[in-house]
This record gives C-alpha cells, structure tokens and sequence, in this order.
C-alpha cells in the first residue's frame, strides 16, 4: 500500500504526527487494509461487530484514488522512522540479517507492465481483472468507473 507505515492503519496525515494539514484525503489505503483484515478474519471464524465490509467497486474505486494522489504518497516516505530510510529510495523490510527491497519481494511489488507500474499491488490487479470479468463490463465501462486506473492501462 502507498504512503507511510502509519497510513495503512489510519493515519491520514502527510507527516504521521496525526495533524491532518492539507485538505487531502489519506485514508484509502487504511479502508482497504480494514476491509481485507476483516475479510481474512470473518473468512478463520472470527465474529466481528461493526464491519466495513466494502464492495469490490467500492475498494477499486479507493484503488484508484491511491493512484490519484500516488505522489503524495511517495513524498510520505521523507517522513520516517530512521535516517537509514530518510536516504533511501525504496522502503526494506526484515532484520538486520536480512533487509530486503519491496519491489525484491514479489507479494509486495507492484505488477509492471512495459516497465510501468499500473496497479497498487496484485490484489488491485486481480480485483480489476476479476471484476471486469464478473460484471460483463466493456472497457468503456471500466473507464468510467476506474478513470485513472484505465488511462494508465490505455497509456501502455
């Protein structure tokens, strides 16, 4: 997902301090994740009050905001933890023993077609994909729905 560690679970400042600045709207990646966590849990047994439980429009539609204002999420990454991240271009996960890139990670990286980067990540792929299918839609179809999704398809 875009942006800073803390937007994944909600925090929709540019900064992480929690002090939202910019009329911006941060909070599509936190939506997904919540909805995708509640998913995975309802789907072990878990009983759960209160769901999001967003359609699949509904979270290709946050998808393509993510795109939108995808920038802006990449500025986040300034704000971090540590200077190591500060310098570095790309965000690493693991340990000391063994830090990887997201992009060496194939769960993580976003798919690339033609060297360009179209979706968010594989869910958002398969989600369009799938959803496209199911529905019966036409491209023309998708295009509105998903505008900023499409034109980056239709660019390649």
């Amino acid at each position: 997902m875009p942006g800073r560690h803390a937007t994944v679970v909600g925090n929709t400042s540019e900064t992480g301090d929690g002090v939202k600045n910019l009329p911006t709207d941060f909070t599509d990646p936190g939506k997904v994740v919540h909805c995708l966590v509640e998913k995975q849990l309802t789907c072990c047994g878990v009983k759960l009050n209160n769901t999001v439980s967003l359609t699949d429009e509904a979270i290709l539609q946050h998808y393509n905001t993510m795109l939108a204002n995808l920038p802006k999420y990449l500025l986040m990454r300034k704000n971090v933890y540590t200077v190591s991240d500060y310098f570095s271009t790309e965000r690493k996960v693991g340990n000391e023993r063994q830090n990887k890139k997201w992009s060496e990670l194939s769960m993580l990286a976003s798919p690339s077609f033609n060297g360009k980067n179209i979706f968010i990540n594989q869910h958002h792929m398969n989600l369009f994909i799938n959803y496209q299918s199911r529905m019966g839609l036409k491209e023309t179809d998708m295009a509105k729905k998903f505008p900023i999704t499409y034109q980056l398809i239709a660019e390649i």
